[in-house]
């Protein structure tokens, strides 16, 4: 029960919305063709260095990412595999519909 001490809070994203966030701004940011540091990914994302290193530290322990400290970060291949990172989101959810819609 939510009162002024103990207010409720919102539920967090699911960690596959935080994954896919974090993929797409490492994404982006290798674009430019040089290395991504912690801090531009934090930068990105609105958070602190601490928490993006943090996630960055998940998604290389899941093979997501390679992360050489102080050489930056990159999506593996089994990161970069989703085939919506770096997609515009409306053609990410026109994708999504287009079998719904035409039945195929």
């Amino acid at each position: 029960m939510a009162s002024a001490k103990n207010p409720v809070r919102p539920a967090r994203r699911e960690t596959t919305e935080a994954v896919e966030d974090y993929a797409k701004a490492i994404y982006a940011l290798q674009q430019r063709g040089t290395p991504v540091t912690i801090n531009a990914v934090a930068e990105r994302l609105g958070v602190t260095a601490a928490s993006a290193s943090g996630m960055v530290r998940k998604l290389d322990a899941r093979g997501l990412v390679s992360h050489l400290p102080y050489k930056g970060v990159e999506l593996t291949d089994a990161g970069d595999r989703d085939p919506f990172v770096g997609t515009p989101w409306h053609k990410h959810v026109a994708a999504r519909l287009e079998p719904i819609l035409t039945g195929s």
